[in-house]
């Protein structure tokens, strides 16, 4: 009996640190050599770098002759953004956000933002529209489930701050909670 209960948690144990290292694979962009794996992996390809990772581009069908940069600009990020200002000027009328699930530039560049890492673009995101908290890909997540599955703190911190409630009821479309995507990666 005893020897099938140390068999049983050493199985365990194997299981979860393959677990682990297969999760850890998986969110290694470097380890994608060409455009379309790194795409259909979720990260942008750089035609100018030849490299997977934080970048714009998610078309394979670049031939190479575009020079325009694959990294995530300021433009990028303005122009993502350039249709959900809070306030209309010619009529002096709030604009409705739609906060709607759906995969737009903008959940993209917001995701790619935390992906990456960038603080300081994605401060600059947030004060352009406080309310980045609030939009939602086509899978229900957003910005602070991004934030904690990529272990981004600063930018939960960030979220928390803007009026992102990680304790909220708020679920994705698998019914998880934003913090439930850090206890994923504990794994």
């Amino acid at each position: 009996m005893k020897l099938s209960v140390i068999l049983l948690i050493v199985c365990s144990i194997i299981s979860l640190s393959t677990l682990s290292e297969s999760k850890k694979v998986k969110n290694d962009a470097s380890r994608y050599e060409d455009c379309d794996s790194c795409v259909s992996a979720g990260f942008g390809w750089s035609w100018d770098e030849h490299l997977c990772g934080s970048y714009v581009n998610t078309d394979c069908s670049n031939d190479e002759t575009n020079t325009q940069s694959d990294h995530l600009s300021d433009d990028d990020v303005d122009e993502s953004f350039d249709d959900n200002d809070s306030f209309d000027e010619s009529h002096n009328q709030p604009i409705e956000k739609d906060f709607s699930w759906a995969n737009t530039e903008i959940t993209t560049v917001i995701w790619q933002l935390i992906n990456a890492g960038d603080v300081d673009r994605f401060t600059q995101l947030m004060e352009h529209d406080a309310d980045i908290w609030k939009y939602r890909s086509a899978d229900g997540r957003g910005a602070l489930w991004w934030a904690y599955e990529y272990g981004q703190d600063e930018i939960v911190d960030l979220l928390l701050a803007a009026g992102a409630d990680a304790d909220a009821d708020a679920t994705d479309a698998e019914g998880k909670k934003p913090a439930e995507m850090a206890m994923k990666n504990d794994l």
